[in-house]
Protein backbone atom coordinates (compact mmCIF):
# COMPACT_ATOMS: atom_id res chain seq x y z
CA UNK A 1 0.00 0.00 0.00
CA UNK A 2 1.44 3.32 -1.01
CA UNK A 3 -0.52 5.56 1.33
CA UNK A 4 0.25 4.89 4.99
CA UNK A 5 -2.55 7.25 6.02
CA UNK A 6 -5.13 4.97 4.38
CA UNK A 7 -3.64 2.01 6.23
CA UNK A 8 -3.85 3.89 9.55
CA UNK A 9 -7.54 4.51 8.89
CA UNK A 10 -8.02 0.76 8.43
CA UNK A 11 -6.07 -0.23 11.54
CA UNK A 12 -7.36 2.43 13.96
CA UNK A 13 -11.16 2.32 14.22
CA UNK A 14 -12.80 5.71 13.84
CA UNK A 15 -9.60 7.43 12.71
CA UNK A 16 -9.49 9.95 9.90
CA UNK A 17 -6.17 11.06 8.48
CA UNK A 18 -6.00 14.70 7.40
CA UNK A 19 -2.99 16.21 5.71
CA UNK A 20 -1.74 19.66 6.59
CA UNK A 21 -2.40 22.36 4.03
CA UNK A 22 -0.25 21.67 1.01
CA UNK A 23 0.60 18.22 2.35
CA UNK A 24 -0.28 14.76 1.19
CA UNK A 25 1.12 11.28 0.95
CA UNK A 26 4.91 11.15 0.78
CA UNK A 27 5.72 10.92 -2.94
CA UNK A 28 9.17 9.46 -2.34
CA UNK A 29 9.76 5.79 -3.06
CA UNK A 30 11.33 3.60 -0.39
CA UNK A 31 11.49 0.38 -2.34
CA UNK A 32 14.21 -1.93 -1.14
CA UNK A 33 16.09 -4.52 -3.16
CA UNK A 34 15.83 -7.77 -1.18
CA UNK A 35 17.42 -10.00 -3.83
CA UNK A 36 20.52 -10.63 -1.68
CA UNK A 37 18.59 -12.04 1.27
CA UNK A 38 16.57 -14.19 -1.11
CA UNK A 39 19.77 -15.47 -2.66
CA UNK A 40 21.69 -16.00 0.62
CA UNK A 41 18.76 -17.22 2.74
CA UNK A 42 16.27 -18.70 0.28
CA UNK A 43 14.04 -20.11 3.04
CA UNK A 44 13.69 -16.76 4.83
CA UNK A 45 10.13 -15.50 5.01
CA UNK A 46 9.58 -12.10 6.65
CA UNK A 47 7.06 -12.22 9.47
CA UNK A 48 6.55 -8.50 10.03
CA UNK A 49 4.65 -5.93 8.00
CA UNK A 50 3.89 -2.24 8.28
CA UNK A 51 0.32 -3.18 9.18
CA UNK A 52 1.52 -5.45 12.02
CA UNK A 53 3.68 -2.60 13.33
CA UNK A 54 0.70 -0.25 13.30
CA UNK A 55 -1.42 -2.84 15.07
CA UNK A 56 1.29 -3.31 17.71
CA UNK A 57 1.40 0.44 18.36
CA UNK A 58 -2.40 0.68 18.50
CA UNK A 59 -2.57 -2.21 20.96
CA UNK A 60 0.21 -0.73 23.13
CA UNK A 61 -1.50 2.68 23.20
CA UNK A 62 -4.79 1.05 24.22
CA UNK A 63 -3.16 -1.26 26.80
CA UNK A 64 -1.47 1.73 28.44
CA UNK A 65 -4.50 4.00 28.28
CA UNK A 66 -2.78 6.60 26.11
CA UNK A 67 -5.33 9.25 25.26
CA UNK A 68 -5.48 11.40 22.15
CA UNK A 69 -4.80 14.46 24.29
CA UNK A 70 -1.67 12.89 25.79
CA UNK A 71 -0.43 11.71 22.41
CA UNK A 72 -0.85 15.17 20.90
CA UNK A 73 0.46 17.01 23.97
CA UNK A 74 3.96 18.21 24.73
CA UNK A 75 5.27 14.87 25.99
CA UNK A 76 5.56 13.31 22.52
CA UNK A 77 6.07 16.40 20.35
CA UNK A 78 9.54 17.83 20.82
CA UNK A 79 8.68 21.30 19.54
CA UNK A 80 5.67 21.51 21.88
CA UNK A 81 7.87 20.37 24.79
CA UNK A 82 10.50 22.97 24.01
CA UNK A 83 7.87 25.70 23.77
CA UNK A 84 6.39 24.64 27.13
CA UNK A 85 9.84 24.70 28.74
CA UNK A 86 10.49 28.15 27.26
CA UNK A 87 7.08 29.42 28.40
CA UNK A 88 7.89 28.18 31.89
CA UNK A 89 11.25 29.92 31.84
CA UNK A 90 13.15 26.62 32.07
CA UNK A 91 15.08 27.06 28.83
CA UNK A 92 16.10 30.14 26.90
CA UNK A 93 15.93 31.02 23.18
CA UNK A 94 19.09 29.00 22.53
CA UNK A 95 17.46 25.97 24.24
CA UNK A 96 19.84 26.09 27.20
CA UNK A 97 18.61 25.38 30.71
CA UNK A 98 18.02 28.51 32.74
CA UNK A 99 17.98 26.57 36.03
CA UNK A 100 20.16 23.75 37.32
CA UNK A 101 19.59 20.83 34.92
CA UNK A 102 18.57 18.37 37.65
CA UNK A 103 15.93 20.76 38.96
CA UNK A 104 14.74 21.65 35.48
CA UNK A 105 14.51 18.01 34.47
CA UNK A 106 12.62 17.08 37.63
CA UNK A 107 10.15 19.93 37.13
CA UNK A 108 9.77 19.01 33.48
CA UNK A 109 8.82 15.47 34.48
CA UNK A 110 11.84 13.95 32.75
Amino acid sequence: MRDLGALVEQVVPGSKVRYAEGGGPDPRCYRVDCSKIKRVLPEFQPQWTVRKGMEQLRDAFEANGLTREELLGDRYFRIKRLRALQAGGRIDESLRWTAAPDLALAEAGV
